[in-house]
């Protein structure tokens, strides 16, 4: 991940992500601390300061090197003023933390403006880090055509803020340009998804999923993982689904979120309780189970900025089978590159035959999966760090 050179770096993260928070208990140390690993940002030798916006208000020491501010959200009126101006008094919650920051990490557009106020006052430069497209995200969420237009205007007014970013794929580079990061000033990484689980799927065992849910020998497993949020598009996969009408494959259906509800109502109005298992929230310790008692992966979401889980289950050596949005496209490849590609309105007859295809594993889908394989290894091979583009204070 980094040489003995490497240097401590002091980093603020402005972030919405509230997952990693519980406001009756404390920060999810552990996922946190994946998440950093993930993204490259090196918390074995970094200093950390976390801006979090929530509901309510709290400071913590996650350990030795991560402090946690969690900042009152104060409403959605409050949120529009933050956006636009940065929030007026967001240089005086980091008092608290002596140190100036090297680098402000930022993972929403919307909050450049209140990075460049700790900028102005504190110093640091600003990373933009994207890991999905925002704007067209936007677009598939409740009042998508108003959250869109208002991701425009934001990126009107954010425009050459950031002074370098971090991307995950070509698409997530081109919206970087979008907002005016100078195309030498963008690094693409490889989200470190599969080396911080070496040692869990190094302890897979095949067979726990289908004991688990009793799926007998006879059936093969189509998987989807993934958050239940409209972008995800899983109510098109269970009509794709129903449509097959196959008795061979069962679909499991991984993730929590929003959807949740109306995916299962959709189960129970088509009967499909016995084909269809919606197995909610599973740990990273037990996905890789799920991954390696797959035949197939299937996702077919509207906005993907590169498509991890396709990654995931690339590595874990199952073929898959994607929606058109760029950040898939750009993982599988051709249509039967890495994997194959399902059209807006691809017939259920050709939906079906790719699937048939996947399931017999013939020469042309053995050479797609190590195909496919071999592309993630190469990608996670070569990792780029912040540590790698930015210097810091001798450690």
């Amino acid at each position: 991940m980094f040489n003995k050179s490497s240097k401590t770096l002091i980093i603020y993260i402005l972030s919405e992500d509230q997952k990693n928070f519980d406001p009756t208990i404390s920060i999810n140390k552990k996922i946190l601390i994946q998440k950093l690993k993930r993204d490259g940002l090196n918390p074995e030798i970094n200093n950390f300061f976390l801006l979090m916006w929530a509901r309510y208000q709290k400071e913590e020491q996650v350990n030795r090197t991560i402090v946690a501010k969690h900042i009152s959200s104060g409403g959605i009126f409050r949120r529009f003023i933050r956006d636009i101006a940065g929030v007026s008094n967001i240089v005086q919650h980091t008092q608290s933390y002596q140190r100036n920051p090297d680098i402000i990490a930022v993972y929403n557009p919307a909050l450049l403006h209140s990075a460049l106020k700790i900028k102005k006052v504190r110093g640091g430069a600003i990373v933009l880090f994207l890991t999905n497209l925002p704007q067209g995200l936007a677009r598939t969420r409740r009042w998508g055509l108003l959250r869109s237009w208002y991701y425009h205007r934001i990126e009107k007014r954010s425009y050459g803020i950031a002074d370098k970013a971090f991307v995950i794929s070509e698409a997530t580079r081109t919206y970087a340009k979008v907002l005016g990061v100078p195309n030498n000033e963008i690094y693409t990484f490889s989200p470190n998804v599969i080396a911080i689980d070496t040692s869990i799927i190094n302890s897979v065992k095949k067979g726990i999923v289908r004991s688990q849910y009793k799926i007998s020998d006879d059936k093969k497993v189509i998987l989807s993982v993934g958050r239940l949020e409209k972008e995800k598009n899983f109510p098109r996969l269970i009509e794709i689904f129903r449509a097959l009408n196959r008795k061979d494959v069962v679909l499991i259906i991984v993730g929590e979120g929003s959807e949740h509800d109306r995916l299962k109502k959709l189960v129970a109005k088509y009967n499909l309780k016995e084909s269809i298992i919606c197995a909610g929230f599973v740990s990273r310790t037990d996905i890789w189970n799920y991954f390696y008692d797959a035949d197939i992966f299937m996702l077919l979401s509207q906005s993907e900025g590169l498509g991890l889980v396709f990654w995931e289950a690339m590595y874990a050596r199952v073929p898959v089978i994607g929606s058109m949005a760029s950040g898939i496209l750009e993982t599988i490849g051709a249509d039967g590159l890495r994997g194959f590609l399902i059209k807006d309105q691809e017939d259920t007859s050709a939906v079906s035959a790719k699937i048939d295809a996947c399931i017999a594993r013939g020469d042309a889908v053995s050479a797609m999966i190590e195909h496919a394989h071999a592309y993630v290894s190469e990608k996670i091979s070569h990792t780029t760090t912040i540590n790698d583009i930015i210097g810091g204070a001798e450690k």
